[in-house]
């Protein structure tokens, strides 16, 4: 497999020729997965020694394992979403990768699972327009405008207020999207933080590893395929001070 050493992500691989990744050997036994290098970059935002964390918006799972591979073994991890089906596939990744330690939950609209605990760190990985995927995601244009827009944001404001009730004190929680436009991401933080006294935002500066490729803007994380060749993405570290 023809590939180079991401200049982003620390465990990054970067493959430069089309090859079978989910029918090689390694896949199989769970050696590695496949996500975008700047979604890898949202690892720095959680402190190594971090022991409780929830992925409330897991998805199929890609951060769930890049947590689970990383945090120190007696870390506990809780993978959440709405989608039964994505949920299904996350577990699958979970029992390749021999991970037993995460755990999955099914969110309900209007509930939280009673058997879900807070954690020290809350990521919401929210939906979005996926404005920062355009490139192998074309159709995502139609999430940009009038009304599909409007709920989308709608769900982000939603989803970041019920993860904030499941953030211990001093906890962290980072929010982060797929997307550019700015109503999704710095307008989105800012209008949390307004309705969320007990939280206050860690700039980039104060936690992005020195030496490390710059990838900051006005102290959040941003990278675009312009200017880094990865997908466009987005993240703010809150801290929960009280």
């Amino acid at each position: 497999i023809h590939a180079q050493a991401s200049s982003l992500a620390d465990h990054g691989i970067i493959v430069t020729k089309r090859a079978n990744l989910q029918g090689h050997r390694l896949y199989q036994r769970g050696v590695f997965d496949i996500q975008d290098e700047a979604s890898q970059l949202i690892i720095h935002a959680i402190p190594s020694n971090c022991i409780s964390v929830i992925d409330y918006c897991a998805g199929a799972g890609g951060k769930t394992l890049q947590l689970a591979s990383t945090l120190p073994h007696h870390a506990t991890i809780q993978a959440c979403d709405v989608r039964k089906q994505a949920l299904t596939e996350l577990q699958k990744r979970v029992k390749r990768a021999r991970l037993p330690r995460v755990t999955v939950h099914q969110l309900e609209p209007d509930r939280e699972p009673t058997n879900m605990q807070s954690a020290d760190c809350v990521l919401v990985d929210a939906p979005c327009t996926g404005s920062g995927v355009l490139r192998r995601h074309p159709h995502n244009r139609h999430n940009m405008a009038g009304d599909a827009l409007h709920r989308i944001q709608h769900l982000q404001t939603q989803l970041l207020h019920r993860a904030a009730t499941r953030v211990n004190p001093h906890g962290l929680l980072i929010y982060a999207t797929c997307s550019l436009l700015p109503s999704e991401n710095e307008q989105q933080v800012a209008s949390f933080l307004c309705n969320h006294p007990e939280f206050t935002l860690e700039p980039i500066e104060d936690w992005w590893p020195a030496g490390s490729v710059t990838v900051g803007h006005r102290g959040f994380l941003r990278t675009d395929p312009f200017n880094h060749g990865t997908d466009g993405f987005f993240a703010a570290r809150l801290r929960r001070t009280r």
